[in-house]
């Protein structure tokens, strides 16, 4: 699940994996930006008055500080205080887990250990027809079969869906965090992961969300219209299974060259040349695991983006391709061919592709290789403030905006 928004739905594919159409949509968007806050509630047919931005914010094809830059050119922060608060969440979240990187260890081990338990537990049916859109709830069934043949819910749906799952059919929330992250097309780790978290009651301790019939109903102007007695009526006390441990928060430096020959970029950030000079490298590598697991949807966007993005490189450094690295075993080929001494590595967010290049990292170290990880300004001013609840840090962020503190 993600608190920033996403795209209309159609038939076909709704997406093209390139920075210049993530540039096109918000030139499209920012007309609609005052009329925002009024209409981003209401989960409409075409989805009506979102952005539709999400997916190239998950690979930073586009970034906050871009959107946000380009919004504020044409109106004022009250006028667009609603949205740029939702582009100010995925940040957020992407703070809060890199502050605790154990949730997201802890999240994909419980996950595999509830997937190995389906056969002999009490919900293993529901389950099963969750995923498959055959539950007795209509509108669940509905979504879950334009979560699968579109990568996309609107973020009002996804809370209804994580709601229901948790607290209607009493079904583990990780497998339902697992199911929306595998078809969410811009579904992150950060964004998810903590965004089920929080209708859990986990994120904000004791603090739920509870789907109800009337507020479906209000919210999809009669297209979904839940029976009485059909969703839970309370919610339930979710037990925590992730313990924070001292010494877990980190942040890096933001991005120099450091002095470093080769650098590793990452589909995490698909932009980086806007905030970085990568002409100067004598070796360039993009780190692309192939995911044998991804949706054709996923795929189809992802190679697009990663394509658009070697196109872009290549141009500002004459012609050189960079090269595509899909292993650890290939980054260290590329080092061993390149012979660089010293590597900066484009640090990726909280998930995937960050225990990989940690790898990578350190193997380089052990054989006397400067490594430098590079991190956003952007994310190195905004993670620290990221140690409490969203609102909190907002207005921490409002004020550093409000006095040119933040980069533009």
């Amino acid at each position: 699940m993600s608190n920033q928004e996403t795209s209309r739905v159609g038939s076909g594919p709704a997406w093209s994996g390139a920075r210049d159409e993530a540039l096109s949509r918000l030139d499209e968007f920012l007309p609609e930006v005052s009329h925002y806050t009024a209409r981003r509630n209401y989960a409409r047919a075409g989805n009506i008055g979102v952005s539709r931005l999400s997916p190239y914010l998950r690979y930073r094809l586009i970034s906050e500080q871009e959107i946000l830059g380009r919004v504020l050119s044409v109106t004022e922060f009250s006028t667009a205080e609603k949205f740029i608060q939702e582009v100010v969440w995925r940040t957020y979240w992407k703070g809060a887990l890199h502050r605790s990187p154990g949730i997201w260890r802890s999240f994909q081990d419980r996950t595999r250990a509830l997937a190995a338990q389906v056969d002999s537990a009490p919900w293993s049916d529901l389950y099963r027809a969750a995923q498959a859109g055959q539950t007795h709830l209509v509108y669940f069934n509905e979504w879950v079969q334009e979560l699968i043949s579109t990568g996309y819910l609107h973020n009002h749906v996804r809370m209804w869906f994580a709601s229901i799952w948790i607290f209607t059919f009493k079904i583990p929330w990780q497998l339902g965090a697992a199911f929306m992250y595998h078809h969410l097309l811009d579904g992150d780790p950060a964004s998810n992961t903590l965004s089920w978290r929080w209708v859990a009651g986990l994120h904000t301790k004791g603090k739920t969300y509870l789907a109800r019939a009337d507020n479906i109903a209000t919210y999809s102007e009669g297209r979904w219209n839940p029976k009485v007695g059909e969703l839970a009526a309370e919610p339930f006390r979710v037990e925590e299974e992730y313990c924070e441990t001292l010494g877990e928060a980190h942040t890096g430096p933001p991005c120099s060259d450091g002095g470093c020959a080769g650098l590793v970029v990452t589909t995490d950030d698909l932009s980086l040349e806007t905030v970085h000079d990568v002409r100067p490298y004598a070796a360039l590598c993009i780190y692309h695991p192939r995911d044998a697991e991804l949706t054709p949807i996923k795929q189809l966007f992802l190679e697009q983006a990663t394509e658009d993005f070697r196109g872009r490189l290549s141009a500002l450094r004459g012609g050189a391709v960079p090269v595509i690295a899909t292993s650890p075993a290939e980054l260290a080929a590329w080092h061993a061919r390149e012979n660089v001494k010293g590597v900066c590595i484009a640090a990726p967010q909280v998930g995937p592709l960050i225990e990989p290049l940690a790898s990578f990292a350190s193997s380089l170290e052990s054989a006397d290789v400067t490594v430098q990880m590079l991190l956003r300004e952007w994310d190195s001013a905004l993670f620290p403030l990221c140690d409490k609840g969203f609102f909190t840090m907002w207005e921490r962020f409002k004020k550093r905006w409000e006095r040119g503190a933040l980069c533009r």
